[in-house]
């Protein structure tokens, strides 16, 4: 009987995996019922991709203040010139440009390929209107972009010329504001009516905007045919639908990253332009000379406090220029030497200097405990105060202050004397470093400017008036419903958006296999250990 019933089993075990064994050839392929296994987290619902922005009473795209809609907006009105993922300059109407008169001229040549929505060519007369119109509203944000132009002509229906008040080799980096059309009525500058990869749809409602792709446009032509933005009311709220995944798509600052990295989402982190940096008062002992601001800096493990106290694992950027971009000079130019610091810091007062920090800013102060426990191994003692915004302000703008941990914001242009001559709180006398970049700004060779661009921020580090850390991260969350490589900037978040895609299903992350898992027996060996019985 005992051997009837190993029969048995035996028999009912192998009619069990040949029957596994032809419906899997028959109705399924391996591929399919290794995804039918997997967990479904949502199916498409349409080919529109979901995103949404802050309610803006502004939609002209030069004057607009709200940050999510001047993104969203760089959909529908392109530049001249936009930039990349590495923060350098690309062309988007420009076909090619050049400089004649010692820099101070600069001829540009619109692609013949640029249409506006309306179907008409984009002209010279164009981008001479948007300039014209930017120089009448100093409210824009774009207005700054535009201070070193003195006047535009127009050379032909293709060719804008731009006379520039200073040499600058680099004056694509500031043509970055979206061109509008002309406009022979000063009471209807802004219509919509752009050149960009989207153009305006009719809306659905009046609390959200769509846009369809521009089927004349002169780029490349994406998966993405529809975008539908949802107005809403503060940035909670986006965060919010996001989460809910009512929404496709999200940029948010580094310290928020915990709340979107998980299965649902694709996070992509990108250099912002808030660039954090020690700045000395030059005015003040043992500040005063560069030797000890040097061996001051030399006591700093900068890539350690970057990791550690900003919580960031890229290396120590020196500069205030985006680390990727061409017009950056790589490699920490004062390194890390203890020896150094005990060599040849000398003071003639022994005292605690005081380091300001603002007390809402925690990444902030945790970098000035290290910056603390660092000095505090060459024997140079500092007590860290925590302030508000604007008692902080009022210390540096005062010169009430040894030293301060701030952070600032660099822009769009690759400059490495903008903090030092607009903002000079470190009270340093640049005037020397302005005449010499002035020099190598009327170079006629890109190439020769960006050697001697180089060599010249190797002399700024050296007056080590601060201690440079580097830029912060921001984000962008991705619903995994969007596959493809979004590649974003601060300048904008969308960039890349024609090489994504909507797919047809989302399934759950696979978890692996541990070794307990892997050494459970197969079905074979399962039939094998029944016949064994």
């Amino acid at each position: 009987m005992i051997t009837m019933m190993k029969r048995w089993k035996r028999i009912c075990a192998f009619v069990a995996l040949s029957l596994i064994a032809v419906t899997g050839c028959t109705s399924q392929t391996s591929e399919q019922k290794e995804a039918d296994s997997k967990k479904i987290l949502f199916e498409k619902r349409d080919d529109t991709l979901h995103l949404t922005i802050v309610e803006s009473k502004i939609w002209n795209p030069l004057l607009v203040t709200e940050e999510s809609v001047d993104y969203a907006l760089k959909l529908v009105y392109d530049g001249l010139f936009s930039l990349n993922e590495q923060y350098n300059v690309v062309n988007r109407l420009a076909d090619s440009f050049s400089y004649q008169n010692e820099n101070k001229d600069m001829t540009v040549n619109i692609r013949s390929d640029a249409k506006w929505h309306d179907g008409t060519q984009v002209t010279a007369r164009d981008i001479k209107y948007t300039i014209d119109f930017l120089k009448s509203h100093p409210e824009s944000v774009y207005y700054p972009m535009i201070n070193n132009i003195a006047s535009v002509s127009v050379l032909n229906n293709k060719t804008v010329a731009l006379h520039l008040k200073q040499s600058n080799i680099l004056q694509e980096y500031s043509l970055l504001f979206p061109i509008i059309k002309y406009s022979s009525g000063s009471k209807t500058p802004f219509v919509w009516n752009g050149t960009g990869r989207y153009q305006f749809d009719q809306s659905e409602d009046v609390r959200s905007l769509l846009f369809k792709e521009f089927s004349d446009y002169y780029g490349k032509i994406g998966n993405i045919k529809k975008i539908k933005f949802e107005m809403v009311e503060t940035e909670e709220i986006r965060s919010n639908l996001f989460l809910s995944t009512d929404s496709d798509m999200i940029n948010f600052g580094r310290d928020d990253i915990s709340k979107y990295d998980y299965e649902l989402f694709e996070v992509t982190q990108f250099p912002s332009l808030q660039y954090e940096m020690l700045l000395f008062n030059t005015k003040k002992e043992p500040f005063h000379t560069v030797k000890n601001r040097q061996a001051l800096i030399s006591a700093l493990n900068r890539d350690m406090i970057l990791k550690n106290g900003y919580r960031i694992d890229n290396r120590c950027n020196e500069i205030f220029i985006p680390q990727n971009s061409l017009c950056h000079l790589e490699g920490i130019q004062i390194p890390y030497d203890i020896k150094r610091t005990k060599r040849d810091f000398v003071s003639s007062e022994k005292r605690e200097y005081e380091l300001l920090v603002d007390s809402h800013r925690p990444l902030r102060y945790a970098a000035a405990n290290l910056i603390k426990q660092e000095w505090k191994k060459v024997g140079v003692d500092i007590k860290i105060v925590g302030l508000s915004s604007d008692e902080l302000k009022q210390r540096l703008h005062s010169g009430n202050y040894d030293m301060a941990l701030i952070g600032y914001w660099t822009g769009f242009y690759p400059d490495v004397m903008k903090f030092a001559s607009t903002k000079n709180l470190s009270f340093y006398d640049t005037s020397a470093l302005q005449q010499s970049l002035n020099v190598i700004q009327t170079q006629q060779s890109k190439t020769l400017f960006l050697q001697n661009y180089h060599k010249f921020q190797k002399q700024f580090i050296q007056q080590a008036f601060y201690a440079g850390f580097g830029h912060l991260d921001s984000c962008v969350a991705v619903n995994r419903r969007i596959q493809g490589t979004l590649r974003p900037n601060k300048f904008d978040i969308y960039y890349g958006i024609e090489d994504l895609k909507i797919v047809d299903k989302v399934y759950a992350k696979q978890e692996k296999k541990t070794e307990d898992e892997s050494a459970v027996s197969s079905p074979e060996e399962k039939v094998e250990e029944s016949s064994q019985e």
